[in-house]
C-alpha cells in the first residue's frame, strides 16, 4: 500500500533527476529495493534513512511530510531548517555542509547568497541572544560584579547603534543615568563609551576631561579622553593618557593596546612593535595565550613596516 512516505522517496528522485538505477548504485542495494521501498512494499532501514535524505537534499523528517520538496542541496535544505528553528546545532549543520561546497569550488551564485543568508540571520539571531542576556545583566544590582554589569551596559548600548538607535536615542538615557548616580565612574565611563561610538569626539573630550576631575584613579577614563585625542591627531596626548590609564590598571592592558596603534598611525613603527611585543610577553606571563597571539600577529604585522 502506498504511504506518504513511498510517495516522497519517489518524489524526491524524480525531483533530483535520477533513477532507481542510479540510486541503488549509490545507496549498494538492488534496484528491486528501491522499488519495494516506493512501492511501500518495504522500508529501508532506519539507519540508512540520513543517508538517503542526504541523497535527496532533505531531511529525515521529510519523509514524512505531504509537501515537502527536493532542495538543489543538503546545503541549502539545512539553512531552510535553520531559518525555521534558530537553533545553533541546526546552524552548525548547514556550516558544515556548505564548507564541503566551498572546499570543492563548485558553489554557484546561489550557493553564496544561500551561504550568506544563513550568516546573517545567524547573526540577527546572536544578537537578539546578546541583548536578551545583556538585559538580564542590567536588571540586577550591578554592585554584585560592577565590570560584568557596565561591560553588559555598554555592549547593550553598542547593539541598540547597531539597529539604528543612534545620538538621540542613546545618549540622553545614559546622561540621565549619570545625573542619578554622579559619584560612579563606571557610568561615566558608558556615557564616554557611547559618546565614542556615536562619533561625538568633541562631548567625548569634554565629558571625559570633567570624569577625570571626579575619579582621577579611573583608568578606563583616560582609555576614552585618548580616544578623543587620538581622533583629532593629538598622538603624543593620547599616549600619555594610554599609559596613565596602564600605570592605573585598566582591565585587559588596553592602555598599552592603544598606544601600539597610536604608534602605527604615527608611523613610529619599531615603537609600536616593541610595545606589542611586550603586551605579547605579558599576556603570556598571564596565561592569556589567545590575547598573546592576537599581539604576536600585529607585532609581525607592524615589523613587515619597518625598513
Amino acid at each position: 500500500m502506498s504511504t506518504i512516505f513511498s510517495e516522497n522517496l519517489r518524489k524526491f528522485r524524480n525531483q533530483k533527476k535520477l533513477t532507481q538505477e542510479q540510486v541503488a548504485e549509490i545507496l549498494g542495494v538492488t534496484v528491486q529495493t528501491v522499488s519495494r521501498w516506493e512501492c511501500g512494499n518495504a522500508l529501508p532501514d532506519v539507519l540508512r534513512l540520513p543517508d538517503i535524505a542526504k541523497l535527496y537534499c532533505v531531511t529525515v523528517d521529510d519523509f514524512y511530510k505531504s509537501n515537502s520538496v527536493a532542495y538543489r542541496n543538503y546545503a541549502e535544505r539545512l539553512t531552510a531548517v535553520y531559518k525555521k528553528t534558530d537553533l545553533p546545532e541546526d546552524f552548525l549543520a548547514a556550516e558544515f555542509e556548505f564548507r564541503k561546497l566551498i572546499n570543492s569550488s563548485n558553489m554557484t551564485m546561489r550557493d553564496m547568497f544561500n551561504y550568506a543568508l544563513l550568516n546573517d540571520l545567524m547573526y540577527v539571531d546572536s544578537r537578539r541572544k546578546a541583548r536578551e542576556w545583556y538585559e538580564r545583566i542590567i536588571a540586577r544590582d550591578y554592585r554584585e560584579d560592577p565590570q560584568s554589569y557596565y561591560n553588559a551596559l555598554d555592549f547593550k548600548m553598542r547593539i541598540e547603534r547597531e539597529a539604528g538607535d543612534g545620538y538621540d536615542e542613546i545618549i540622553p538615557y545614559l546622561k540621565d543615568r549619570v545625573k542619578r548616580d554622579k559619584n560612579n565612574p563606571l557610568e561615566w565611563a558608558s556615557l564616554c563609551e557611547s559618546l565614542y561610538y556615536c562619533d561625538c569626539y568633541d562631548e567625548l573630550e569634554s565629558t571625559a576631561k570633567e570624569a577625570i576631575k571626579l575619579f582621577p584613579e579611573c583608568g578606563v577614563l583616560y582609555i576614552h579622553l585618548g580616544s578623543a585625542h587620538n581622533h583629532f591627531g593629538r598622538y603624543n596626548e593620547a599616549i600619555e593618557c594610554y599609559e596613565t590609564a596602564e600605570k592605573l590598571g585598566v582591565e585587559g592592558h588596553s592602555g598599552l593596546w592603544n598606544k601600539a596603534w597610536c604608534y602605527d598611525y604615527m608611523g613610529e613603527y619599531e615603537k609600536s612593535y616593541n610595545t606589542w611585543l611586550e603586551l605579547v610577553n605579558l599576556y603570556k606571563n598571564e596565561g592569556l595565550e589567545n590575547e598573546a597571539e592576537m599581539a604576536k600577529h600585529n607585532a609581525d604585522e607592524v615589523k613587515a613596516k619597518i625598513k
